[in-house]
């Protein structure tokens, strides 16, 4: 078989990812980013001796044998890359009243009913509900056993499934629970979604539930660089390609495939196959053209809207985290119960409502944290450059003061503070309105998703989040290890 030629546009972990399972293969890869760096959202940055990762700092099935460990084996980067249990990580707030979330199933029930011990029969019909589905599910979903068992498990669910996505998540745990801030407690899991349960599919948080309660959450030692770093090692180890500071321009199409990309240095680099590791948008848009793609693949795809994006406050401590009682990975506040009328409100306003205090290690005697909060984009992105300074400061002064309701007093412990804004991500990444995690999952979304997850260009494969696999470290590393296996395929 000839060696193929294949260009990967896109640095980010699916394009990494990608460009490493094709080179193993024996691939002829070329990867070109626009930035200076590789590593998209799975980097880090310094700031007067700190260094704050940018992005995720928790996530799920990097125990031994779960899929982010096997994603990570077969790439040839598990020596690089620690996974590290988070034994006890998430605390909740709504208003002043404190909760601990634990992740285990019969933990997580055992408190559940001693926060809301009149609710407790709704409780174990919940909780039963999981047992009986979300494992059959999260099976399928994280390749556990063969494909051909997990898919015989999963038809006799089929129906509880197919129910499960036609209907909200508020639906959903209106099954169960009257109390809403028990229906809260239960849904902050899916909270970063930023979307409110009356719309988000009930299937996606069953899922999402399922994952948090059968692998628990982890965090990378060294944060998303260190993921990043070792990508970037491997990729080079196999003699392939990766050129910064080049920006693909153009993608040529001919015949019903794509011939070669034009990138912003004057080159032309023909390929046998191309990896888009950029926002579909800007692909179909931008680098291959909307005439190249017929009218009902453009209808699926204009009635997506991206998620809603976020404000992230970086900030080094001058003293420990034992010095400020913080004793959890993650902290969540909610201003009330009514988590749909504030998300919401949300979306056409500067000032963040929820917001999670996230501290990516416990244990460093000088740590960081990050104060992650919804935010609508509009009005970001279309300030003036002084009222955008001006509002910019603005909110950092309102974030630290919210800060101290998680954790008293510590804006006065902050020692270095940097804010990213929807402009920020904007800027940084391309993603259109900042979006951290691809589309707007909403209810009525899913068919839409799934038209364009795969392109009519066939010899086009998408490696992002703006596919049904959405955001996530492990969800866009695994796009792009079925983008390249579809390549080895063909």
């Amino acid at each position: 078989m000839a060696e193929k030629s294949v260009v990967v546009i896109g640095s980010g972990l699916g394009g990494l990812a990608a460009a490493v399972a094709l080179a193993q293969a024996g691939a002829r890869v070329t990867v070109i980013e626009k930035r200076p760096r590789p590593g998209g959202y799975s980097t880090s940055f310094e700031r007067k001796g700190y260094t704050f990762d940018v992005a995720l700092h928790a996530l799920p099935a990097g125990g031994k044998g779960e899929l982010f460990e096997r994603l990570t084996a077969a790439l040839g980067i598990s020596a690089e890359v620690s996974f590290v249990k988070l034994d006890s990580p998430y605390r909740m707030q709504i208003g002043p009243v404190p909760y601990d979330v634990p992740t285990a199933s019969e933990a997580f029930f055992d408190a559940c009913v001693r926060y809301f011990p009149a609710e407790r029969r709704g409780i174990s019909r919940f909780m039963s509900f999981m047992s009986r589905h979300a494992p059959v599910y999260s099976d399928l979903l994280m390749e556990r056993g063969s494909r051909f068992a997990a898919i015989a498990r999963f038809v006799p669910k089929a129906p509880v499934f197919l129910r499960c996505a036609a209907i909200s998540t508020d639906a959903f745990l209106g099954h169960f629970f009257r109390d809403p801030a028990l229906k809260l407690f239960v849904f902050q899991p899916a909270v970063f979604l930023a979307l409110p349960m009356k719309k988000l599919p009930a299937i996606n948080f069953v899922m999402m539930f399922s994952l948090l309660a059968s692998t628990g959450m982890y965090t990378i030692s060294g944060g998303g660089q260190s993921l990043t770093d070792a990508l970037v090692k491997r990729l080079r180890g196999l003699d392939a390609e990766l050129f910064t500071n080049e920006e693909a321009l153009s993608i040529e199409v001919g015949s019903g495939r794509a011939r070669s990309v034009t990138t912003s240095t004057g080159r032309r680099l023909a390929a046998d196959a191309i990896v888009a590791n950029i926002n579909t948008n800007d692909l179909v848009d931008t680098l291959v053209g909307r005439r190249f793609f017929p009218r009902d693949f453009l209808g699926h795809l204009s009635r997506l809207r991206p998620s809603m994006p976020v404000l992230q406050l970086h900030a080094g401590l001058d003293c420990s985290c034992a010095a400020l009682g913080l004793d959890r990975a993650i902290t969540v506040g909610f201003p009330n119960s009514n988590v749909d009328e504030t998300i919401d409100s949300q979306d056409a306003s500067l000032v963040p409502e929820i917001m999670s205090l996230i501290v990516p290690d416990l244990t460093r005697p000088q740590p960081v944290i990050s104060a992650v909060c919804s935010a609508g984009s509009t009005p970001w992105l279309s300030l003036p450059e002084k009222e955008y300074r001006e509002s910019k400061a603005r909110m950092t002064d309102r974030i630290l003061a919210k800060l101290n309701g998680l954790c008293p007093g510590i804006s006065s412990h902050c020692a270095v503070v940097d804010l990213a804004t929807p402009r920020t991500f904007h800027e940084y990444t391309g993603n259109p309105c900042g979006a951290i995690v691809g589309y707007d999952c909403s209810l009525g979304m899913h068919a839409h998703l799934r038209a364009i997850s795969r392109l009519p260009i066939k010899n086009i494969h998408l490696a992002n989040a703006w596919t049904d696999f959405f955001g996530g470290y492990l969800q866009v590393m695994r796009c792009g290890v079925r983008a390249a296996q579809r390549i080895l395929r063909s």
